[in-house]
């Protein structure tokens, strides 16, 4: 619904200063202010946690670093999690995971975070970099783009899936 409210608003934007350029002679080049206005609302809804738009949904836990340096620890007991890094450090520890079938989310946006997994922990790292960078336990490198790393190691059970996504940023994964 929130989204639909803005993309009301960019259109009656629009509107407005394409009315204003014909009936006044206005001389502003709409569609570069609609573009710009709708990237400050939308960087403004991502920021306060009122919009996301990686398609992860719910998380039942969620850890923000903010211009700061932070510790987390991820519950086994839960299935989603989501661990945010923006201008700031954060170390994201799975230690305690024991079985798969989790997902865990982190964003790193102009910071650095070090996720550690334990070395028997079945785990599937996905990742996407865009202007960062991206290192999995096997020292593989995405820098720009998406990448996988596995670790299932013949094991049958379910994998813990890390999601990892990264802005102008670094994410460094590595084995307790």
């Amino acid at each position: 619904m929130q989204t639909n409210r803005i993309f009301a608003l960019v259109v009656i934007v629009l509107g407005s200063i394409l009315l204003l350029n014909n009936l006044f002679d206005f001389d502003v080049n709409a569609f570069k202010l609609v573009f710009a206005l709708s990237l400050v609302v939308a960087g403004v809804l991502l920021l306060s946690g009122r919009a996301r738009f990686d398609g992860f949904g719910e998380v039942q836990q969620s850890a923000n670093v903010l211009f700061g340096k932070g510790r987390s620890v991820a519950n086994p007991a839960l299935s989603k999690q989501r661990f945010s890094t923006v201008f700031g450090e954060q170390e994201v520890s799975l230690e305690h995971m024991a079985e798969g079938g989790r997902q865990v989310l982190v964003d790193t946006v102009f910071g650095q975070t070090h996720v550690a997994i334990p070395r028997d922990l079945p785990v599937v790292v996905q990742t996407q970099a865009y202007f960062g960078e991206i290192i999995t336990p096997d020292g593989k490198e995405t820098n720009f783009g998406e990448g996988r790393f596995e670790s299932l190691q013949g094991l049958s059970e379910p994998a813990v899936t890390l999601h990892l996504h990264v802005v102008f940023g670094s994410i460094k994964v590595q084995w307790l």
